[in-house]
C-alpha cells in the first residue's frame, strides 16, 4: 500500500508540474481519512492553507487526473497568493488576465484529460492560462479549465479572442543580432551574425511567446516587414518563434531538418512545440514543410 501511494503521489506531482500548477500535492491520512493535501509554493504565500482531497475507500484506486482536478478545484477556493487567485473568481478578471499558450499536438489529449480548455491551431495545441503572483524567480500560472470557463460563462471563442488581445500587448520582435547583443553585451560585429535575416518573435518576458503567432495583427506586422510578401516561421520552442523574411537560401525540407535537429538536441520535451515549418502570406498561415 505504501509503495502504491508513493508511486501515485509522484505521478500526481508530475501532472501538476507539467500543467504549471503553483502548488504540489502531499499524501496525508490525517484524521484517519487518506487523501492529498494541497501545498502552495512561493514566498508570497500569506499562510499555508491545506485543502484535502479525501477518499473513503482505497485512495490508490482514484485516477491521478481526478486527483489533480480536485486539487485545482480546491485551489480556486482559497486566496493563497494574497489576492492573485481573485483573477479566477470573476468573469471580467479572467478575460482581462488570460493568455494563450501553444504546445505540441501530442499535449492536447493529456490537457483535456485534466479538464483544461483546449483548441487546435494547424498542428499545434492551444490552451489558456492566467498568470499568478510568484516569487522573484518563478512566475506561477493557473490553466483555464473547462469548469472555470463554464462557471463564468466563457466560451472557447471568447477565451481565444481575449487571450490573443492580451498577448498582443506583450509583443517583442527583435533581430537575432539584437537578442544576442542584449543577452551577452556584445557589439553586433562581435556576434558573428550581424546582418542575419532571422528575427525573434516572443513576449516581453520571453515566456510562452510562440503563441503570438495566433494573432492576425501580429502576422500582418510580420508581413509588413517583408519585401517578398511572405515570411517563414520556425517554431523554436513554446517560448519563441524564429521568423525569416528571406527564405530563398533554404528549401522547405532544409528548414524542416534544421527545426527537427534543434528539437532533438537543444529543446526539452516540455518546451518542444513542433517539427513543422510554417509560411505566412496574404492568404494566412499554413504548414510549409
Amino acid at each position: 500500500m505504501e509503495q502504491r501511494i508513493s508511486v501515485q503521489e509522484a505521478k500526481v506531482n508530475e501532472i501538476l508540474r507539467e500543467s504549471g500548477a503553483p502548488f504540489s500535492a502531499r499524501f496525508t491520512d490525517a484524521g484517519g481519512r487518506p487523501g492529498y493535501e494541497l501545498v502552495p509554493e512561493g514566498e508570497k504565500t500569506r499562510e499555508l492553507k491545506v485543502a484535502a482531497v479525501a477518499h473513503d475507500g482505497n485512495i490508490t484506486e482514484l485516477p491521478e487526473e481526478e486527483i489533480v482536478k480536485s486539487l485545482y478545484d480546491a485551489y480556486y477556493s482559497f486566496d493563497l497568493f494574497s489576492g492573485s487567485v481573485e483573477k479566477l473568481k470573476d468573469r471580467e478578471d479572467v478575460l482581462q488576465n488570460i493568455f494563450p499558450m501553444l504546445s505540441s499536438k501530442d499535449k492536447k489529449e493529456k490537457l483535456e484529460k485534466r479538464g483544461i480548455l483546449t483548441d487546435s491551431f494547424l498542428d499545434m495545441t492551444v490552451s489558456f492560462y492566467i498568470p499568478l503572483e510568484g516569487d522573484s524567480e518563478k512566475q506561477f500560472t493557473a490553466p483555464l479549465t473547462k469548469d472555470v470557463a463554464e462557471k463564468h460563462g466563457i466560451t472557447l471563442k471568447e477565451a481565444y479572442s481575449a487571450s490573443v488581445a492580451n498577448i498582443e500587448r506583450e509583443l517583442s520582435y527583435m533581430s537575432m543580432t539584437e537578442v544576442v547583443c542584449s543577452m551577452t553585451g556584445m557589439d553586433p560585429e562581435e556576434t558573428g551574425i550581424a546582418g542575419s535575416p532571422m528575427m525573434v518573435l516572443t513576449k516581453k518576458d520571453k515566456s510562452r511567446g510562440a503563441a503570438l503567432i495566433l494573432s492576425e495583427n501580429v502576422r500582418k506586422k510580420l508581413l509588413r516587414s517583408s519585401e517578398s510578401g511572405k515570411v517563414i516561421v520556425l517554431p523554436s520552442s513554446i517560448h519563441e518563434c524564429i521568423v525569416l523574411n528571406d527564405s530563398d537560401s533554404f528549401t522547405g525540407e532544409e528548414l524542416k531538418s534544421m527545426v527537427m535537429d534543434v528539437n532533438e538536441n537543444e529543446v526539452s520535451d516540455e518546451d518542444k512545440l513542433s517539427d513543422s515549418v510554417y509560411i505566412v502570406d496574404g492568404e494566412g498561415m499554413r504548414i510549409y514543410a
